[in-house]
């Protein structure tokens, strides 16, 4: 459902733009401490998608310790909101302790980010009792469909029973926590399904349906992380997917079943303000420009830390590493600074197109 009300989703963006107003308008790279935090605690994976960027990566180096990761978050300010994702999380054997001491000690608003299949009853009742705050769970379409993209055999089915188990704990305790969040990638092989998706996400009594198109760029959020700003700047975007007119007729038809949907559960579509017919269209035709979206500000409000210590921007602009150096210390940095000094003030960097943060100058 389309909400004129404001949601969760809408006071968290609303807050990231307010939080960063005054540093971005100073124009020295200057920032207030993060407000997001997002910590990559594995790269690790127990399932093989084919479009997932993370198969491609490799890295001998050990992994940050259960004593690292908790340094990091014992520093993170009570207003800050933390995302714990990989890689797949809890393929990690002291992840229960990594959100143990998250929940319990620090009691951060935190979510997660995961393909659930590994997510058993011990981890549902940390979920609830102590107040996970959201959780992310990939679906890519409906039985076979989510299976052959994500290569796993009945992995559709055991997400389902994941999704009605936290259900069935919340509702024994009284509890909206945690929040839950179905996230669908928008791809050729579920165009048509994707209206029976928000259909299937209503009857699970999800809180939120975020579909997202592909990447189009190398250089967002991707490892490896880049020591020079020229070579992220200059990146050359990728092409959409192709698509036949005909499936770009399907997508239209879902998109439009979508906005006219009456429901609990709020659409999310990133990036923002693109659901709509028109915007889609650009998309898969090769059009979008760097002038039809606003400008960024998640430099300003966001820090990423990599499975190995690495900081780095939401370019994969390398700034430095927390096992050399302090982590607030790398916030503050020159290195940091020039970065965002580099960023367009009017309008998103090409090399930004199609970022899950970026905003659309709708029309509608």
């Amino acid at each position: 459902m389309l909400m004129p009300n404001y949601s969760y989703s809408d006071l968290f963006r609303h807050a990231i733009k307010l939080y960063s107003l005054i540093p971005v308008s100073l124009k020295n790279g200057y920032a207030f401490p993060p407000f997001i935090y997002q910590i990559l605690v594995t790269l690790r994976c127990n399932l093989n998608c084919d479009f997932c960027f993370q198969q491609k990566i490799r890295n001998e180096i050990p992994e940050l310790s259960l004593e690292e990761i908790k340094k990091i978050i014992k520093q993170v300010p009570a207003w800050s909101v933390l995302t714990l994702t990989g890689g797949e999380p809890f393929l990690r054997k002291d992840f229960y302790e990594i959100l143990d001491y998250t929940l319990k000690e620090k009691r951060l608003r935190c979510n997660i980010v995961t393909n659930a299949s590994l997510i058993d009853d011990r981890y549902i009742s940390q979920f609830v009792e102590k107040r996970l705050f959201l959780l992310g769970i990939s679906l890519d379409g409906i039985g076979a469909t989510h299976d052959r993209l994500r290569n796993k055999p009945g992995l559709y089915d055991r997400v389902i029973d994941v999704i009605k188990e936290i259900q069935t704990a919340k509702k024994a305790s009284k509890s909206k926590f945690p929040l839950i969040d179905i996230k669908t990638l928008v791809m050729r092989e579920n165009f048509s399904e994707l209206y029976d998706m928000l259909k299937l996400a209503e009857t699970l009594g999800a809180d939120f349906f975020t579909l997202s198109l592909p990447k189009l760029s190398d250089v967002q959020f991707y490892p490896p992380y880049r020591r020079d700003m020229k070579e992220i700047f200059s990146a050359r975007l990728l092409k959409a997917p192709e698509t036949s007119p005909k499936e770009l007729r399907i997508l239209e038809e879902q998109i439009s079943l979508i906005k006219i949907h009456k429901g609990r559960t709020l659409v999310r579509f990133y990036p923002f303000n693109m659901l709509d017919i028109e915007s889609i269209r650009k998309f898969f035709n090769n059009q979008l420009k760097a002038e039809d979206f606003y400008p960024c500000s998640i430099p300003w409000s966001a820090m990423y830390i990599s499975p190995y210590g690495d900081v780095y921007t939401c370019l994969s602009y390398f700034i430095g590493n927390v096992r050399q150096e302090d982590f607030k210390k790398l916030w503050t940095s020159e290195r940091y600074k020039k970065f965002r000094q580099m960023l367009n003030r009017k309008h998103l960097d090409e090399c930004c197109i199609g970022c899950c943060y970026s905003c659309y100058k709708s029309k509608t």
